[in-house]
C-alpha cells in the first residue's frame, strides 16, 4: 500500500503476517502498520460491509495505490488492487463485493 506521498507499508500474509485470518484482523494490521510507519492511509469496512475501504490521509500529490508483490494475489482477491479514485475530494479504494455482508 503506497500513500499519496510515496510512503509504503507491506503485509506478508504468507510470512510475518500469516496469523491474520479475518477481515477485522487485516484492517487492524493495515492501520497499525500505517500508524507505525507514518503512512497516510486508513482501512475500514466499506459502508455496504462488502469489502475493505482504504482512504489516503497523507495529503500528498500522488495517488493512493495497492499492489500485489511477487506471486501474491491478496490485493486482487480483496478487490483493492490498483489506484484510488476521488470521492468527495478524498482518495478512496473500495473493495466492494469482495465478500458478503454478514
Amino acid at each position: 500500500i503506497t500513500d499519496a506521498t510515496g510512503k509504503v507499508i507491506a503485509l506478508d500474509l504468507n510470512g510475518s503476517d500469516a496469523g491474520i485470518t479475518t477481515v477485522g484482523q487485516l484492517i487492524d494490521a493495515i492501520n497499525t502498520k500505517a500508524t507505525a510507519g507514518e503512512v497516510g492511509v486508513v482501512a475500514r469496512l466499506n459502508s455496504a460491509k462488502t469489502g475493505i475501504e482504504l482512504e489516503d490521509t497523507s495529503g500528498g500529490a500522488g495517488k493512493l495505490k495497492v499492489e500485489d508483490v511477487g506471486s501474491g494475489t491478496a490485493a486482487k482477491d480483496l478487490k483493492i488492487l490498483g489506484e484510488a479514485t476521488k470521492i468527495g475530494g478524498k482518495q478512496i479504494i473500495n473493495g466492494a463485493g469482495a465478500f458478503t455482508a454478514a
